[in-house]
C-alpha cells in the first residue's frame, strides 16, 4: 500500500513538471539553436532572444597618435599619407594625428620646449612617436654625446608619455644617402644606417616601446631597386616614395597586419608602389 501510494505521488511530481518545464525547455533549446545552429526540435516554440551582429556596428573610437620630431616627419605630409592608407586598409583604421615638428629639431630640444608637455596634457593620445634628429642616433664614436643628447630625452620623454597615459613609439629615421659626411671621415650609407639601427634598437629594448623601422624598410629598398627615388636632391631628405614607404611602415605599427594591396599608392606608380608595400611588411621581421 505504502508503495502504491508512492507511485502516485511520483506520477503527480511528474505531471506538474510537465506543466513547467516546456518553456523553460524551450528557451534552452531555442537559444542551443541559436548558438550551436541546431535544428529546431518542431512545433510553434517561441526562440530566445539573442543579439545578432548589426550590419552597421557602432565605429571605434580612432587611434590619436601624436608625432614629434623634425622635416623627416612633417616633407611630404607623410602623416596624411598614413592618414589615407589607414582610411583604405581592410579592415579599416581609424587615425587621428598630429604634429610637434621643426626644422632639425632634435628630441633635447623638444623636452626643453613647452609644446610637448602642453599637448599631453590637453588631451589624451593613444600613441606618441618621436622622432630624433637624423644624425645624432649614429653618434656612437662618442658614447657620452650618444647618451646625453638622444638617450636621456628620450628616456625623459617617453616617462611623460606614459604619465599622460600614452605609448611611445620610435621612428627609426633613415639613413643619409652618403652618410654622415662631412663629420664622419670614410663614413657610408650602410654605416650609418647600421649604427642607426643599433642605437634605436637598443633604447626600444631598453625602455619597453614600439619600433618603427623606417630605415629597414628603406634600406631594403635601396638593395633591391637603387634606382628607386626614395631621397630628395639634397639626399638626406625623403623623396615623395621616401615618404610614403615611411607611412606605409608606420600602417603596420599602428593598424597592425599587412599593407600589401592596400589602394592608396599617393599617385606614385604601381609597379613602385608594390615594392614600397612589400618592403613595410617585410621590415617587420628584419
Amino acid at each position: 500500500m505504502r508503495n502504491l501510494i508512492g507511485f502516485l505521488v511520483l506520477v503527480a511530481m511528474g505531471l506538474v513538471l510537465l506543466r513547467v518545464a516546456p518553456p523553460a525547455l524551450s528557451a534552452f533549446r531555442a537559444a542551443r539553436g541559436n548558438l550551436f545552429g541546431d535544428a529546431a526540435d518542431g512545433g510553434n516554440v517561441a526562440p530566445v532572444a539573442v543579439a545578432s551582429p548589426r550590419k552597421n556596428p557602432p565605429a571605434v573610437a580612432p587611434l590619436r597618435v601624436l608625432f614629434v620630431g623634425n622635416s623627416h616627419t612633417y616633407v611630404n605630409d607623410m602623416p596624411q599619407h598614413l592618414v589615407q592608407l589607414a582610411a583604405s586598409g581592410n579592415p579599416r583604421c581609424e587615425l587621428e594625428v598630429s604634429m610637434i615638428v621643426a626644422g632639425g629639431a632634435t628630441l633635447a630640444q623638444h623636452l626643453a620646449g613647452e609644446q610637448v608637455r602642453a599637448r599631453l596634457s590637453e588631451a589624451h593620445w593613444d600613441y606618441v612617436v618621436l622622432q630624433e634628429q637624423q644624425q645624432r642616433p649614429s653618434w656612437t664614436f662618442n658614447p657620452k654625446q650618444l647618451e646625453s643628447e638622444f638617450f636621456a630625452p628620450a628616456r625623459t620623454l617617453d616617462v611623460l608619455i606614459r604619465a599622460a597615459s600614452a605609448k611611445t613609439i620610435l621612428f627609426m629615421t633613415a639613413a643619409r644617402l652618403d652618410g654622415d659626411t662631412p663629420f664622419v671621415v670614410d663614413d657610408t650609407y650602410e654605416k650609418m644606417q647600421e649604427l642607426t639601427r643599433d642605437s634605436y634598437v637598443r633604447l626600444a629594448t631598453e625602455i619597453g616601446t614600439k619600433l618603427a623601422p623606417v630605415g629597414l624598410a628603406w634600406s631594403w629598398v635601396h638593395q633591391r631597386r637603387p634606382d628607386l627615388q626614395l631621397w630628395a636632391a639634397d639626399r638626406y631628405h625623403p623623396a615623395l616614395a621616401g615618404s610614403y614607404l615611411t607611412a606605409c611602415v608606420f600602417y603596420c605599427v599602428l593598424c597592425g597586419g599587412t599593407v600589401i594591396d592596400n589602394p592608396f599608392t599617393a599617385g606614385l606608380p604601381a609597379a613602385d608602389v608594390g615594392l614600397l608595400q612589400l618592403a613595410a611588411d617585410t621590415a617587420r621581421f628584419l
